[in-house]
């Protein structure tokens, strides 16, 4: 078990985000001014870039919160581009000026990667066939994967990832075609929607979430390695960010539920990031080809994302253990992330109680 750890880990890591890295790249190549192609390469010079800048596996990931509200408030293509731009150079503004890790309390960073789990749930089962027969029987063997994997070691999350790559390379389907409407220019409205948000979610989870999980699978580090990997993340988003929005390239992250996806998959070593920029490469290359790049069966798809975010609720148990307070930004994180599917309404909630929770308990000690 452990040669196939050490040895495939991390060819098998590589696939292990791509059911939610490939749908959010196919959704901003629709936008007019984007390019597939494009998209995939700027996406894999990143990762190989990561492999040289980072000593563990790291994903990267498109800014959810921007592509997913660029479409739905019709952003163009330059606010888009200029929306990731900004957040880079605030990024890398903060890397310049920052030693230490951001103030950002634990238990908020697991709230919201509980609720994040719990979004990856909820997107997997919302992605199933509309048969309820097909969903049990995805979610039953979900199940029976997901004990298999916690108790054998097999990263069957890999192995099942890389299956459903290459069925959809031989299935041979493509993207949804067409493009998202849009209304050309800049609208100052816009840019401070798709910015604002985003800030304060890559604070929380592609920095600080993504600094508690590298640490929680990988290592514990000393404060000195700590405060350098913040610093890392923030120089690879905002240096990254800069330049892809020269290129019209991928508003990108290194979300924590992605590092979750690789880890679970198999990955060990920053060669899964050398592994996946040539994989995203090698699909550049074949959308240029062919004009289409692999799309997941939905049924696959549906138990992918299910498994990782199962893997991913795990952030809640030091919560859990935490006792009454605990239980609560459990919660309220699982609440609001399957009532409004916003991670920012969680953020707030966990800054909130964390807030009040330490303002009653110097009066509680003294009586």
């Amino acid at each position: 078990m452990k040669s196939l750890r050490s040895g495939w880990g991390d060819i098998l890591g590589a696939f292990g985000d791509l059911p939610v890295l490939l749908p959010l790249v196919v959704l901003l190549a629709q936008i007019p001014g984007y390019s597939l192609p494009s998209l995939l390469a700027s996406a894999a010079g990143v990762s190989l870039l990561a492999s040289r800048l980072f000593k563990d596996p790291i994903s990267v990931q498109p800014l959810k919160s921007v592509a997913i509200a660029a479409v739905a408030l019709g952003a163009s293509s330059e606010e888009i581009r200029i929306s990731g731009m900004m957040l880079g150079a605030v990024f890398l503004t903060l890397a310049a000026i920052r030693k230490n890790p951001l103030p950002v309390p634990e238990p908020v960073v697991r709230s919201v990667q509980t609720a994040l789990g719990t979004l990856l749930v909820m997107q997997g089962i919302r992605s199933a066939p509309g048969a309820p027969f097909e969903l049990m029987l995805v979610l039953t063997a979900v199940a029976v994967f997901f004990v298999l994997d916690r108790r054998t070691g097999i990263p069957l999350l890999g192995l099942g990832s890389l299956l459903a790559f290459l069925e959809a390379c031989f299935s041979g389907r493509a993207p949804v075609t067409g493009t998202v409407p849009v209304q050309e220019g800049l609208r100052t409205s816009i840019l401070a929607s798709l910015v604002l948000p985003q800030l304060a979610l890559t604070s929380a989870n592609s920095i600080a979430g993504a600094r508690l999980a590298l640490e929680t699978y990988f290592s514990s580090p000393n404060s000195a390695r700590d405060s350098q990997l913040e610093r890392r993340l923030m120089g690879s988003i905002g240096v990254g960010n800069l330049l892809a929005g020269l290129v019209h390239g991928l508003p990108f992250c290194h979300g924590a539920g992605g590092i979750t996806a690789h880890f679970r998959a198999g990955a060990r070593s920053p060669m899964m990031n050398t592994v996946l920029g040539l994989l995203l490469a090698g699909l550049a290359w074949f959308s240029v080809r062919t004009g289409f790049v692999p799309v997941l069966e939905p049924r696959i798809a549906c138990a992918l994302l299910t498994l990782i975010g199962l893997h991913h609720l795990n952030f809640a148990t030091p919560l859990i253990r935490k006792g009454k307070s605990g239980w609560i930004l459990v919660a309220g994180s699982v609440t609001l992330g399957w009532g409004t599917g916003n991670l920012l309404f969680v953020l707030g909630f966990a800054l909130i109680h964390t807030l009040l929770e330490k303002s009653f308990k110097p009066e509680n000690a003294h009586d």
